[in-house]
């Protein structure tokens, strides 16, 4: 028995002569029937299409929460003054949800980076069976930009936990040069 597919979004149709798909509504009069590989072809594209955003998101996420973080953690640097030397230190509070957002930011930049992969790789076999959609274009660049930008992540997650040593670091050096000391 063969399966009638909707062209459009590959849902199953209930009968031979619908017009329209139940599902999105497509004209089904001007458009042919699809078979079961093509419908494979259009969940595949749809799977790209859905990885690649998924990574993207994440990273938009995670850039954004991060920095707003460093310019809290940023300004939140306070300092005791001794005879010889000036201490700088963080909130301790402030310090460990930046620690603990920058941990897990790092290990969800990870996946966002194996979601973007992911969807690269699905792209590459749909383009090898010359496959083209809207989809799978779509996919193929929000991997990219994921890929790209949950680098970027990690990057803001590693400074979000190291910061309070650089911040510290860079602060003592700058007055030592302007001869504050």
């Amino acid at each position: 028995m063969n399966n009638l597919y909707c062209p459009q979004c590959g849902e199953k149709l209930k009968s031979s002569d619908q017009k329209f798909c139940d599902h999105c509504g497509a004209d089904l009069r001007i458009s042919m029937k699809t078979s079961d590989s093509d419908v494979t072809t259009i969940k595949e594209s749809k799977r790209c299409f859905i990885l690649g955003l998924s990574s993207f998101i994440i990273a938009i996420i995670f850039i954004i929460i991060g920095l707003a973080l460093i310019l809290i953690l940023r300004n939140s640097v306070q300092s005791t003054y001794y005879i010889f030397y000036e201490s700088y230190y963080f909130d301790e509070e402030l310090k460990l949800v930046t620690e603990v957002f920058g941990l897990v930011a790092i290990l969800s930049s990870i996946a966002g980076c194996s979601l973007g992969i992911i969807s690269r790789m699905i792209r590459q076999k749909l383009r090898a069976n010359e496959s083209k959609n809207l989809f799978i274009d779509m996919g193929g660049v929000f991997a990219i930009l994921g890929i790209v930008l949950n680098i970027i992540a990690i990057v803001i997650a590693i400074i979000l936990i190291y910061l309070p040593f650089f911040k510290g670091l860079f602060i003592s050096l700058r007055r030592k040069y302007r001869g504050i000391y």
